[in-house]
């Protein structure tokens, strides 16, 4: 069913901080998940990717601001191909805003470190 990506592929976005700090650490990891669950719900597995049986991770580092935008954003990492890496990048572009930080947290922004895994069934 080619509308169904799910059913084509696994694999999940994680997040980690690459700073500490400031705030309410259950503010911390609640805020790490919604943002995890946000990313995953705007990747795509390319179809000739998929077609190609091509799988990798590939790790993102980007800086966020209070209210979701993103700032700056680099791969630190390739998948080991190109159709991968640039969905990353597409990714985070269609994910934006991303959730906004909470008040709670007490940071204007957040640099972060997010592995993105590609990995057919």
């Amino acid at each position: 069913n080619s509308g169904d990506r799910d059913s084509d592929e696994t694999g999940n976005v994680a997040a980690d901080p690459s700073d500490s700090g400031g705030g309410d650490p259950g503010v911390k990891a609640d805020y790490m998940a919604v943002l995890r669950a946000w990313l995953e719900t705007h990747k795509k597995y390319p179809r000739r990717a998929q077609m190609r049986r091509q799988e990798g991770t590939a790790l993102l580092f980007f800086i966020v601001d209070e209210n979701g935008k993103v700032i700056e954003f680099k791969l630190r990492q390739s998948s080991g191909y190109a159709a991968l890496d640039h969905e990353v990048t597409e990714m985070l572009k269609r994910a934006e805003p991303l959730p906004r930080i909470p008040p709670e947290m007490q940071k204007a922004q957040l640099s972060l470190l997010v592995p993105v895994q590609f990995y057919l069934r």
